[in-house]
C-alpha cells in the first residue's frame, strides 16, 4: 500500500470506525515527495509508521530555508545535521523517511523499481534502528537512528557519503540523500561530480506539474534526435549558480510550486538511479533530493529546454509491470490472485538477505477494494500458515453468508466483518467496513479466488 492509498483508505472511513475497529497491520511503502502528506514506509519486516518532523535546520518546511548560507564567491552552504525539535511534546512538523549513518542525516529522495536491484544495491554498510518519531528527544539522534528501520547499502557507481539505499518490503529500492553538509557553487557540483550526469545520461521522461500533483500520471518522453538539446540543457544546468531556495520569488498567499512550476523532468540511468528535478519559470531548478537549494539557468537556455518539452514530447511507455502484475506473477501466491484488479492497491511483500538485498522470499500480498460510492471497502491479505493472525480461520466448507454475518460486530462506526479462509497452504483474510459488506459479499469477493 502506498502512503497515499493508507491515506484514502484510512480518510474514508468514520472517525468512530478507526477507534473501535480492530484494524489488520498494514506495511505500507512510496513515498511521493511534495504532496506534503504525513508519511508511512515499510521496510522488510519492521513497519515504522511516523508523521514526520523535519528536525534538520537544512531542510526548512515549504515557507523557507533555515539554516542554508549563501556567499555569491562560495555558493550555498547547509550546514550539518542539527536538532531543531517543535515547541511542544508530539508536535510534528513535516518529517520525512532519513536515517543518520556516519553523522550524516540519509533523506528518502526516490523509489526505483525492484527490477533495477541488482544494479542499484551495492555494499552492505549497515542497519539503521529506527527509533525516532515526534517525541523523540535531541539525545535521541544517534548514529544509526532514524524514522525507519532496514538494512542499507552504498549504491552503486555513487559516493556512499552523498548516496545510500534500502530495500521496500515491496522489493523496490528506496534511495537516501545526505542532505547537509554540503557546500555547492555550481550545478556541476551536484549534477556531475555527485550524479554523474553527463556521463550517466540515457533519456528522460517527463511530465507536467498537474499530472504528478493530481494525477492521473501522464508521463511523456523524448525520442533520440532531442539528445543534443537535452545535453545543452544539461551543460546549462552544470553551469547554473546555486541558490537558497528562498531566492525563488513567492506569490503572496501561493506556493510558488503551484504558480511556477511547470515540468517535473526524470533523467534515466544505465542504473536505474534517475535524477529528478523540478523547472520553475524564471529559469529556477530544484534537484528534489536537495529542497533547500536551487539553481537559476540562463534565461534561454531554460526557455529552450521548456520549448522542446512543450512540443516535442511523445507519450511514454514503461517496461515497468502494474503492482498487480507483479502479484499476479508470484510464484507463491499468484496462483489465488483473482482476475479483476483492485482499485485501491495491490502490492506483494518479500523477505530479505540482509547482506545483499536479494528477496529470499515472499512474505505476503495485499489487495483493497472500494465500493463505490457506498462507503465501505474491503482488503484481502495473503499469508503463510503461522504468519501473525488473529481472525479466526476457516475453510471452504465452512463458508456460507449466514457464518460469515455472524463474524460481523458492530461497533460505533458499522459493522466490520474479518475473517481468514485456509486454501491449500495460504491464508486469505477478508477485512471489510461498511453497510454493504456483509456474508453474502465476502462469499462474492472469495469467489474469484477459491477452488
Amino acid at each position: 500500500m502506498t502512503n497515499e492509498q493508507l491515506l484514502h483508505a484510512v480518510g474514508d472511513m468514520p472517525d468512530e470506525m478507526i477507534e473501535d475497529a480492530v484494524l489488520p497491520a498494514v506495511p505500507v511503502r512510496r513515498i511521493h515527495w511534495g504532496r506534503w502528506a504525513a508519511l508511512a514506509a515499510c521496510l522488510a519486516v519492521a513497519v515504522v509508521c511516523v508523521f514526520v518532523a523535519r528536525y534538520f535546520t537544512g531542510g526548512g518546511s515549504d515557507s523557507g530555508c533555515p539554516g542554508v548560507a549563501y556567499d555569491e564567491s562560495v555558493g550555498v552552504t547547509i550546514p550539518p545535521m542539527e536538532v531543531q525539535l517543535g515547541s511542544s511534546a508530539g508536535e510534528a512538523a513535516d518529517m520525512i523517511a532519513f536515517f543518520i549513518y556516519g553523522g550524516r542525516s540519509y533523506v528518502h529522495y526516490e523509489t526505483v523499481d525492484g527490477q533495477y536491484a541488482d544494479t542499484v544495491i551495492g555494499e552492505h554498510l549497515g542497519h539503521a534502528t529506527g527509533l525516532i518519531n515526534e517525541w523523540t528527544p535531541r539525545e535521541g539522534y544517534v548514529e544509526l537512528a532514524g524514522s525507519v528501520e532496514g538494512d542499507f547499502y552504498a549504491v552503486r557507481g555513487f559516493d556512499p557519503g552523498f548516496l545510500l539505499c534500502m530495500r521496500w518490503g515491496d522489493g523496490d529500492v528506496a534511495l537516501f540523500v545526505n542532505d547537509n553538509g554540503l557546500t555547492l557553487r555550481t550545478g556541476a557540483d551536484l549534477y556531475e561530480d555527485r550524479l554523474h550526469l553527463t556521463e550517466n545520461y540515457t533519456g528522460l521522461t517527463y511530465e507536467t506539474h498537474d499530472s504528478w500533483n493530481e494525477g492521473p500520471e501522464e508521463l511523456r518522453t523524448l525520442s533520440p534526435e532531442y539528445e543534443p538539446a537535452v545535453r545543452d540543457f544539461i551543460a546549462a544546468l552544470d553551469a547554473a549558480p546555486f541558490l537558497p531556495r528562498e531566492a525563488i520569488p513567492e506569490p503572496e498567499g501561493q506556493s510558488f510550486y503551484d504558480v511556477l512550476e511547470t515540468y517535473h523532468v526524470y533523467f534515466q540511468t544505465p542504473s536505474g538511479v534517475p535524477v529528478h528535478i523540478r523547472l520553475l519559470d524564471g529559469g529556477y531548478v530544484i534537484f528534489t533530493g536537495l529542497y533547500p537549494v536551487c539553481v537559476q539557468v540562463d534565461q534561454a537556455a531554460y526557455d529552450a529546454f521548456v520549448s522542446l518539452l512543450d512540443t516535442a514530447g511523445v507519450p511514454a511507455v514503461t517496461s515497468e509491470l502494474s503492482d498487480f502484475e507483479k502479484c499476479q506473477q508470484d510464484p507463491v501466491f499468484g496462483p489465488y490472485m483473482p482476475e479483476t484488479a483492485p482499485d485501491q492497491y495491490a502490492t506483494v511483500y518479500y523477505d530479505f538477505d540482509p547482506e545483499t538485498g536479494a528477496i529470499l522470499d515472499t512474505r505476503r500480498v495485499d489487495l483493497g477494494y472500494t465500493n463505490g460510492g457506498h462507503g465501505a471497502s474491503w482488503y484481502l491479505t495473503y499469508l503463510r500458515p503461522g504468519e501473525d493472525t488473529e481472525e479466526p480461520i476457516l475453510t471452504p466448507e465452512e463458508l456460507s453468508a449466514e457464518a460469515l454475518d455472524a463474524l460481523r460486530i458492530t461497533n460505533k462506526g458499522g459493522r466490520v466483518l474479518s475473517f481468514g479462509v485456509r486454501v491449500d497452504d495460504i491464508i486469505v483474510t477478508f477485512h471489510g467496513y461498511g453497510e454493504p459488506v456483509d456474508g453474502a459479499l465476502a462469499l462474492d469477493v472469495l469467489g474469484e479466488i477459491l477452488p
